[in-house]
């Protein structure tokens, strides 16, 4: 068996080619379907992967879904369940990337299949490598500025302040899930059309240095409603570049982003 970290940076990898996809297929306005079928494409093929690394199987530079679920069906029969996914999402590595006699034509029809096809891949593979205890931590978070100030909350019984937001559920893009957390815990509403991406950041997770949270920070432009306290939330704080003695910050927030949001001239 292949060191967990290894394992959990293939995983990683694919959760971001699929959230890439996503992000762009939940746009109204999107026309390049097939980019978006690619990284669908991308995707599956780095869950295969992530298998084919855990098992210690063959593990060949290839880009055929159906030789490498193969592969993984000689480790596992259950890996004989996504023969037609495989089948499906095998064009969109070479017809949306190389001129072809027919240059065919993809919809967000096929775009939505695509989606679908990721989701049982994805789902199989984890459900037999993904262990909670020791995965890494997919984050969404939320930047929230006014009158040049950022806002931070505190969870009951915990120490640090940090960023609205919270953990992705499976099958979530970050975005999904900081519209759903910023309904929970300040009971505003957002659209994924008003998250602007500011950056994603890594840091080992604090007193579980074995796992890595990887968080997806975008700024909210426009929400509608009232900040308001959900029930996971003690206190609200709303902080400039200097934070006051006695308050502590999570670590990305405190380290990576704050800083950022000083150097871009968007907080004190």
């Amino acid at each position: 068996m292949a060191k967990p970290k290894i394992v959990n940076e293939w995983i990683k990898l694919a959760d971001e080619d699929y959230g890439f996809a996503c992000s762009n297929l939940s746009d109204p306005d999107a026309i390049y379907f097939g980019f978006i079928c690619f990284h669908f494409q991308q995707s599956a093929e780095k869950y295969f992967k992530a298998y084919i690394v855990a098992k210690s199987l063959e593990f060949t530079k290839i880009h055929d879904l159906d030789s490498l679920c193969q592969i993984c069906l000689a480790d596992n029969p259950k890996f004989d369940e996504l023969k037609d996914e495989c089948l499906f999402l095998n064009d969109f590595y070479v017809a949306t990337r190389y001129p072809v006699t027919v240059p065919p034509s993809f919809s967000r029809v096929e775009a939505q299949q695509a989606k679908t096809a990721v989701e049982k891949i994805s789902k199989l593979v984890k459900t037999f490598l993904v262990d909670p205890k020791n995965s890494d931590i997919s984050k969404a978070a939320g930047i929230i500025i006014v009158d040049r100030k950022l806002l931070v909350e505190k969870d009951f019984d915990k120490e640090f302040y940090i960023a609205p937001g919270g953990k992705l559920d499976p099958g979530e893009t970050p975005k999904q899930a900081l519209v759903r957390e910023l309904k929970e815990e300040f009971l505003i509403d957002v659209s994924e059309n008003d998250l602007e991406e500011f950056g994603s950041f890594s840091a080992p997770s604090s007193g579980q240095e074995h796992r890595t949270i990887h968080m997806y920070c975008f700024i909210v432009k426009k929400c509608w409603g009232e900040i308001s306290l959900g029930h996971k939330v003690e206190k609200l704080l709303w902080l400039t570049s200097q934070i006051p003695d006695g308050i502590k910050v999570g670590s990305i927030f405190e380290h990576e982003v704050i800083p950022r949001l000083k150097a871009q001239n968007l907080i004190d």
